[in-house]
């Protein structure tokens, strides 16, 4: 990981300004995650589990039988809350969220404009009585500015229950949302809907590469945070490397979390705001050939909807599926910490998987989490299309306990978006803006940009001369994408070489690949499209000339990491055991660790640490000192000498 963090880290030092990175003094210690599983029916097929605002249910929605289940927060009491009632709207993957009230469920499709609003009398665990009300999304229509919505998605119901969150896919770019939910008569509406992306360059004449890179890359809303007067979103800062930051609603404000060289995408901080779970592709090589090297977010919206519908749009995709990783709330220092994976691959055919609930998919104690599970196995025939696209899930639900102690959520506020959001029809992304445009690199030299036509279809060009963020690289070459994303398919090119203030060679990125549509269409449970060319990218020591495949990757995955343990004597019958972890490079020692030594048993302090006292009559000689640390590491022994 700190490899990777070379690659990128002159672009984010020099950008910190503009999108101030959070740091630390010292990473925090590795932790116990112990895994809980509650067993659904045979058949049900849990999708997206969510905690309710209270943490005393579990709520998640069944992909294959189409309905929505409740559990009690210990596993119990597990019913169908949806089962009886004909008239659900017909939503095969939804997402699901209580309201605060307990008597109502936000429910939506994964992907697209269908929305509703149940009500239950007299609450969602003894639903007597129900109703189910449309949500009038029609208050974000842009169709008159010239940037009509090409489908709505990722769906996030705000803490306080009267806002949501969501993306809007638009010629321009994907566009961002926070607005207001209100019950009406016969419906709920969303009102005085705000665009949240950054803000972006409205002329040809504006010369700022931050406002152009704003306006072009592929931005979508993941969660809220920090009781709603946040929002953890996705953005590229370097050319095809999507990182997570968090937005402050009421300033703009963003401030980056992740920045690893692979896919950082979905997930959510913690409601204490203490951790932060990342659905990454870190450790696993996948797209690093597009995140290693410091280019800009000029052209990157199409070329980001061409690579997610490549590789998460299918079953082969979703078979090497983003892994939850936990990181400090404050992110990974830049890309030097990997963090902890929540559920390392052990084998077999049940993987982890991307949950995109958000923030609700952790307890409200910030001390567990739900984990979305898939399966490697072939699907069975005359599965629905949702299953024959994502594979099957085991018939449970996986829960990540972490070892720490409950702590308060941040207050709930009322979600406030400021005057610096636009509605959507006064919004227009960089893509709505065809021409020719200079940018200055902040750092010096300059990138000119050049585009026809939007995403549907687009022919883009930028030609970089000595331009540098950071005073410490500069980028002379071009990159071009054309095409269209949703329907002949992209073509990406790339020759661009990085030198240093001298002028000697710093690396390159030479790119030459299409992501073409496959004619006919195949089934959904392969790629829509191929995956052609070659690239060879070189930056900060490392060098990548591989493309990955869109297919089940076991080999990819990462396993789990075995305790590093130390005994060495500090007395005649006391021993000093420290117990560390080494995951992808990043080492630190392990917090609550069991150590187990002639028969006595203590715990690891936040320094990795523990001093064990033997009594006299212990035996003497070489013994063995085995650690333990919960479900997402292997034991690790030492031995030490007793003097007889």
């Amino acid at each position: 990981m700190r490899r990777q963090a070379l690659t990128v880290a002159g672009a984010a030092l020099a950008l910190a300004a503009a999108w101030p990175a959070t740091g630390q003094a010292a990473p925090p210690p590795f932790e116990p995650i112990a895994h809980e599983r509650i067993a659904t029916p045979a058949g049900v097929m849990p999708w997206a589990p969510t905690w309710s605002p209270d943490g005393r249910h579990i709520l998640f929605h069944d992909y294959n039988g189409g309905r929505e289940w409740m559990a009690t927060a210990d596993g119990r009491n597990l019913r169908c809350v949806t089962c009886g009632f004909d008239d659900r709207p017909g939503i095969i993957g939804a997402f699901s969220y209580v309201f605060p009230d307990n008597r109502r469920m936000f429910l939506a499709n994964e992907l697209g404009d269908v929305a509703s609003v149940l009500e239950c009398r007299p609450s969602l665990v003894d639903c007597a009585e129900h109703a189910y009300l449309p949500v009038d999304l029609s208050a974000d229509d842009s169709t008159l500015s010239g940037n009509p919505g090409l489908g709505r998605r990722t769906y996030h119901l705000a803490p306080d229950g009267e806002h949501l969150g969501y993306t809007n896919t638009r010629p321009d770019q994907l566009v961002m949302l926070v607005a207001g939910l209100r019950r009406a008569a016969d419906r709920y509406v969303v009102t005085d809907p705000r665009v949240v992306n950054p803000t972006p360059a409205t002329s040809l004449l504006d010369r700022s590469a931050e406002r152009w890179a704003n306006g072009s890359q592929l931005f979508e809303l993941k969660s809220f945070a920090d009781g709603g007067a946040a929002a953890i979103i996705v953005g590229e800062r370097e050319g095809g490397n999507a990182d997570m930051f968090k937005l402050d609603l009421a300033t703009g404000r963003t401030t980056r979390l992740t920045a690893d060289a692979d896919w950082d995408e979905d997930g959510a901080q913690s409601p204490d705001g203490r951790a932060l779970i990342a659905a990454s592709w870190r450790g696993m090589d996948r797209l690093t050939p597009f995140g290693i090297f410091p280019t800009r977010p000029f052209l990157t919206y199409p070329l980001g909807a061409a690579v997610a519908i490549h590789y998460v749009s299918s079953k082969a995709g979703f078979a090497c599926d983003l892994q939850p990783w936990l990181l400090a709330g404050s992110g990974d220092a830049g890309g030097t910490l990997a963090g902890q994976p929540l559920a390392p691959y052990r084998g077999g055919d049940d993987i982890v998987g991307n949950n995109l609930a958000g923030v609700a998919f952790w307890s409200p104690d910030s001390t567990r989490v739900l984990v979305q599970e898939r399966q490697l196995r072939p699907v069975p025939a005359g599965s629905n299309s949702y299953v024959r696209q994502k594979g099957t899930a085991p018939n449970r639900l996986l829960v990540a306990r972490l070892d720490r102690r409950p702590s308060a959520p941040a207050a709930t506020v009322k979600t406030v978006v400021g005057a610096w959001a636009p509605a959507p029809q006064a919004y227009r992304g960089a893509f709505g803006l065809p021409g020719i445009t200079t940018v200055d690199g902040p750092r010096g030299g300059t990138a000119t940009i050049v585009r026809g036509g939007n995403v549907a279809a687009i022919v883009g060009r930028v030609t970089y001369s000595r331009y540098s963020d950071d005073g410490v690289t500069f980028l002379d070459g071009t990159e071009d994408v054309t095409g269209s994303a949703a329907r002949l398919g992209i073509r990406y090119a790339a020759d661009v070489t990085a030198t240093d203030a001298g002028g000697r060679p710093a690396g390159h990125h030479r790119v030459a690949v299409a992501f073409s549509q496959r004619i006919p269409a195949p089934p959904v449970t392969e790629p829509p499209t191929t995956l052609s060319g070659t690239v060879d990218t070189a930056f900060g020591g490392r060098r990548v000339t591989r493309l990955a495949a869109a297919a089940a990757c076991p080999e990819s995955f990462v396993r789990p990491s075995r305790l590093e343990v130390g005994a060495r004597r500090t007395g005649t019958l006391r021993v000093r055991v420290t117990v560390r972890a080494t995951i992808l490079g990043d080492s630190r020692p392990v917090r609550g660790a069991r150590v187990l030594l002639a028969g006595r048993r203590t715990r690891t302090n936040a320094a990795g640490v523990a001093t064990v006292r033997l009594p006299r009559a212990v035996k003497r000689g070489v013994r063995a000192v085995v650690a333990t640390a919960g479900d997402t590491f292997d034991r690790g022994r030492a031995t030490v000498r007793l003097p007889r």
